[in-house]
């Protein structure tokens, strides 16, 4: 992006301010007054701050596969433009399991559905969020969609084999505005966040009344998957209880039914397919303002059609110091309550993962639900929600960042949130780092982890409902730099048609006792990737962005 230093992808940034037409402004007193994201907690990749073009190659870790990595590409940014295009490929040396050289095919996952070949863009933009006119075609960032209450931190590619690239448009006027979001420019996926704010009294002069903001919303995802399927054109869902290890007296037939079958392709599961659908309503207003500050209360309300609803009240402050050397914070302070069937934050960062088998462990239950079956139930499938109460959570963010200069020249950014509530598995934390202060070196780096099991789980030693982002860009000489990013992320391990058993050990026969010949699978599992690039080009000495 031209904003900023870094760039990002999978699956979360703090969360967004609440919308408002305002630019990135200088004071009465000439003093600048910083607006916007400061930081990208979620990106997977470092670009260079400069135009710039070039070839990158080195080794690729993905999952156990080695891989050469080739990738040219550049990006350039042309006053308020931002263009960045590359053709990253991984070509095998090394495949799991064996010792045989890959012979350098072209590693099919990246290339074998549709919403791929749009990964040649890395982002096409114009302004920056909170402007009166600011779009982009990204593959990089996670998205927020208002204040976060139905899309937060989403990261369209936290899965390694599928790759999306989305749309952000706004546009914000003194009294008016709209966002509007698409996790795929090819439509094959449809996850959609739309917002759309009116301020009544905004052409009447005055701080705090002329600030209040009325606003619709809707997010949804058209084609979720409601349940696995146990082979293509199954008409029976996987269930979630019922299922018994061993053969039935009678019949001789297996009676456990948590056995299933992937596509032969994708290698993804066979689902039976719904609308998730939510709409809502917020309202904020400015209640203290100086120069270089400002704080808002808001209030939210939203409902997931034919499901459970939430409500959401807070504070969210914005405030910059210093003249040259200047330093900008962001707080935000939320109270939440909501109903056993609803999610905040229902798109998040791992949704693109956990919308086939939901990350945290549901008591009860045979196998790991879909995440729709995980929030709104499904007992028609064996997944009753066993917890019917209301509960009462909370959400904190804090960010920092310092800026040289001016708005385009940061040299630091951190940031940290966390959310929990009176239900289970409710606690998501995560940590963020940018450090593009030195001219030769730079980094960034996110820790993130949803569906914890309260506080104590935060950094404990299981890491299936974790991420972790990293990158460092190092130059060497005026064209020689080297790239390393390193994450924490998902992949579906085994071939596609191969089976999965899903059963855990409550798939018991008659006697109590659960199968000795299954294993519990997991459909994706926490991988790690490793990318160690060679950057041969040129930088061109611009505008620092």
């Amino acid at each position: 992006m031209p904003a900023d230093v870094l760039t990002s992808s999978v699956a979360a940034p703090a969360a967004a301010p609440a919308p408002a037409p305002e630019l990135n402004t200088k004071t009465s007193t000439g003093t600048l007054f910083i607006k916007g994201d400061l930081i990208y907690p979620g990106m997977r990749e470092l670009l260079s701050r400069y135009d710039h073009g070039g070839v990158r190659l080195g080794p690729h870790i993905l999952g156990k596969d080695i891989f050469l990595g080739l990738d040219p590409g550049f990006a350039i940014y042309p006053g308020e433009w931002g263009i960045a295009l590359h053709v990253p490929l991984n070509l095998l040396m090394l495949q799991a399991g064996t010792n045989a050289f890959g012979g350098l095919k072209v590693r099919r996952q990246d290339w074998d559905e549709a919403p791929d070949f749009a990964r040649v863009i890395r982002f096409i933009s114009y302004g920056r969020k909170e402007s009166p006119l600011y779009f982009a075609i990204n593959s990089l960032r996670p998205r927020t969609l208002g204040h976060g209450e139905l899309m937060l931190n989403y990261q369209p590619n936290i899965d390694l084999d599928r790759s999306m690239t989305g749309f952000i448009f706004e546009a914000n006027a003194k009294v008016a505005g709209v966002q509007v979001q698409l996790n795929d420019v090819t439509f094959q996926n449809r996850v959609i966040g739309a917002l759309a704010y009116l301020r009544p009294l905004g052409l009447i002069e005055g701080d705090y009344l002329s600030s209040l903001s009325l606003a619709v919303e809707y997010a949804g995802d058209w084609s979720a998957p409601r349940c696995l399927l146990p082979f293509a054109g199954a008409s029976a869902c996987v269930p979630g209880s019922g299922n018994k290890a061993g053969p039935d007296p009678l019949t001789g037939r297996n009676r456990d039914n948590t056995f299933i079958r992937t596509d032969g392709d994708l290698g993804r599961p066979f689902v039976q397919e719904i609308g998730v659908h939510a709409l809502g309503g917020s309202a904020e207003m400015r209640f203290f303002r100086t120069p270089r500050s400002d704080l808002k209360f808001y209030g939210t309300f939203h409902q997931f059609l034919e499901h459970g609803n939430g409500i959401a009240a807070g504070v969210a402050g914005r405030f910059t110091t210093g003249e040259e050397e200047i330093q900008a914070f962001r707080v935000r302070a939320e109270y939440r309550n909501y109903a056993s069937d609803y999610s905040p934050a229902y798109f998040d960062t791992l949704y693109e993962v956990t919308k086939y088998q939901y990350v945290g462990a549901r008591p009860g239950y045979q196998v790991s639900p879909t995440k729709y079956q995980a929030i709104f139930g499904d007992p028609a499938n064996g997944f009753a929600l066993s917890d019917q109460s209301r509960r009462h959570g909370y959400r904190v963010e804090a960010s920092w960042a310092w800026f040289s200069g001016d708005r385009n020249n940061k040299r630091l950014g951190l940031g940290l949130g966390l959310a929990d509530s009176t239900g289970e598995f409710d606690t998501e934390f995560y940590v963020h780092l940018e450090l593009p202060l030195f001219k030769y070196l730079q980094l960034f780096g996110t820790f993130i982890r949803v569906n914890g099991d309260g506080l104590g789980d935060l950094f404990s030693s299981k890491s299936d409902n974790i991420v972790v982002l990293s990158g460092l860009r190092l130059q060497v000489l005026p064209f020689l730099f080297v790239n390393a990013h390193y994450s924490r992320s998902f992949q579906i391990i085994r071939s596609p048609g191969q089976e999965f058993h899903l059963g855990n050990s409550s798939v018991v026969d008659d006697l109590g006792r659960s199968s000795p010949y299954f294993t519990s699978d997991r459909i994706f599992e926490n991988v790690q990737g490793l990318f160690v690039e060679l950057e041969i080009g040129l930088e061109f000495k611009g505008k620092d962005r």
